[in-house]
């Protein structure tokens, strides 16, 4: 009865003015969620598996358990996780202004493959406009130097700034080079709070350590895993934070899921 039932709601979403004119595939399976999960999006080819907050399971069950972590960590493409306290988060008519996605970068290349399903979303949400990419790299440093602290740690803090600015520049070059109608822009940061910075400025454009404001996205991106503690980010207390604070949605990024991203890295030309 209650395999009936999901059919039935699945029919009506099928014919919801929201899918008219899509191709719409039904199907209701039983077993493991994630293992399911994981099994039909490799089956079905999918190119992005988009979990939501809904009904008794809610957001935290999801995307804060062992279903979305597991998914997250094996998966074949992207995870988009949105937040039903949000609503809708996009426009489900033509766009009316580019989506515009934060990336997170830590500066290792494994973390640059969330680049290219990032411009992808914001290319495909924002049609008939180009999309918007804002590329943001957060240096764990402190923000203020105790009275009589060695020259030397200030040096090394300046030093990292300028190898950071020169990492976003040339990142922020390759991706145009590769993605000319699109727009980019970078933020460098420096607080050891990196999930409420990120939060910060995604949701306001603003954040402690910002030279600028750098101005509001509709989604954060994310890879799952990488290089200088970036696994932290994601499958630790970061990524929980981020998931329990924010309302914007939320794209996770097994780096296996696009190999391709390798081409981003302007690491190789160092």
């Amino acid at each position: 009865m209650e395999q009936e039932n999901r059919r039935v709601r699945l029919e009506q979403q099928a014919h919801s003015p929201l899918l008219e004119g899509r191709t719409v595939i039904q199907e209701v399976v039983q077993g493991s969620p994630a293992a399911t999960i994981l099994t039909t999006a490799q089956t079905r080819q999918a190119d992005l598996i988009v979990l939501c907050s809904h009904g008794r399971t809610g957001l935290k069950r999801w995307a804060l358990g062992s279903v979305a972590q597991k998914i997250a960590r094996t998966g074949p493409v992207p995870v988009l996780v949105l937040n039903e306290r949000a609503g809708a988060p996009f426009s489900t008519q033509i766009s009316t202004r580019p989506i515009r996605v934060m990336v997170a970068l830590d500066g290792s290349p494994l973390a640059e493959h969330a680049l290219q399903p990032a411009i992808q979303v914001s290319t495909a949400l924002s049609a008939p406009f180009p999309g918007v990419l804002h590329l943001v790299h957060i240096l764990p440093l402190f923000l203020a130097f105790e009275y009589g602290q060695e020259d030397s740690v200030a040096k090394m803090r300046r030093k990292s700034m300028q190898k950071a600015q020169t990492y976003l520049a040339q990142l922020q070059k390759q991706v145009l080079a590769n993605n000319p109608t699109i727009s980019v822009t970078s933020t460098l940061a420096i607080n050891q709070d990196i999930a409420g910075t990120l939060i910060s400025i995604a949701e306001t454009g603003e954040g402690e350590g910002l030279n600028e404001p750098a101005g509001t996205s509709d989604l954060i991106a994310l890879t799952t895993r990488g290089c200088g503690g970036f696994e932290r980010w994601i499958i630790g207390s970061i990524a929980v934070r981020i998931l329990n604070s924010t309302r914007l949605p939320f794209l996770i990024v097994h780096p296996s899921s696009f190999p391709q991203a390798d081409a981003f890295s302007p690491q190789e030309k160092r």
